[in-house]
């Protein structure tokens, strides 16, 4: 137990002296911070008028009003935003690959995976995550969501999963690097995919596209099927259980299988070559 005790605090400290570094890095420049700060609320900012200005043409997209779209968008942004501040490496295993980032990872007697990962904690995230919370805030007060510890809990939950399950295919899509060495168009891909899916009520699209994102590429689970929950709606495909649950479990699953695929990929690594 002791030893099991002595090597998380281990890693938990090169977790801090990371985030130590790149907060430093990341403030050597405020103007770049200032810059990202007014950047992302505008860009979410637009994504929540686009919706605005389709509901008030259409009253509505399906059976969901602009309120309930809100609250559905907001967990989706915050999931985003956490994503990036936790995950933002996994954009960057081709480069790594390109120019051997991996072989100083493995002369290190660390996980290659827990050094990449905490390797560069992204703060600019964090510019992504407070439109984000605006946004959510803004979609419970409109649809009265109750904030009680239950209901508090599981959008914990539902979020929490939701950034495993970006985190997983960003990780899965990065590490094809190892194979191909490029893997920016599928994160470029992955991105858009998410925007697409995780901004509306996925019901919109047909029943074959559900499925594709319901149990194939699990992104419809990021927001929908939780938000559908909350607000009490039945459209989609049928659920049985407690979404959040299955978002968390989803989640962890999809992170797993992710895992195990950069784990092989790491096993086909051949260095850089110089």
């Amino acid at each position: 137990m002791k030893k099991l005790l002595h090597s998380i605090w281990h890693h938990l400290s090169i977790v801090f002296f990371n985030f130590k570094l790149t907060v430093q890095s990341q403030m050597e420049y405020p103007s770049f911070l200032v810059g990202w700060l007014l950047a992302n609320p505008l860009q979410f900012g637009f994504g929540i008028l686009g919706i605005f200005i389709i509901v008030s043409n259409f009253g509505s997209i399906g059976d969901w009003g602009f309120q309930e779209i809100t609250f559905l968008y907001g967990i989706s942004v915050v999931s985003h935003g956490l994503t990036v501040v936790l995950f933002i490496q996994t954009w960057n295993i081709e480069y790594s690959v390109r120019y051997g980032e991996f072989d100083r990872y493995m002369l290190r007697p660390l996980g290659v995976f827990f050094q990449m990962i905490t390797s560069y904690i992204n703060l600019i995230g964090l510019t992504d995550m407070i439109p984000g919370l605006v946004i959510l805030i803004y979609g419970c007060v409109g649809v009265g969501f109750e904030p009680t510890p239950l209901n508090l809990f599981k959008l914990l939950i539902t979020i929490l999963g939701a950034v495993l399950i970006r985190g997983a295919i960003y990780l899965l899509s990065g590490s094809v690097a190892f194979f191909t060495k490029s893997s920016g168009a599928l994160i470029e891909v992955d991105s858009k995919l998410f925007d697409a899916v995780s901004m509306y009520p996925v019901s919109i699209y047909p029943k074959g596209v559900q499925i594709l994102f319901t149990y194939l590429f699990p992104i419809a689970f990021i927001s929908f099927y939780s938000a559908r929950e909350f607000l009490g709606k039945t459209d989609g495909l049928p659920m049985f259980g407690n979404a959040y649950l299955i978002t968390l479990l989803v989640g962890a699953l999809v992170f797993f299988l992710a895992y195990l695929f950069f784990q092989w990929g790491l096993s086909r690594y051949e260095s850089s070559g110089s």
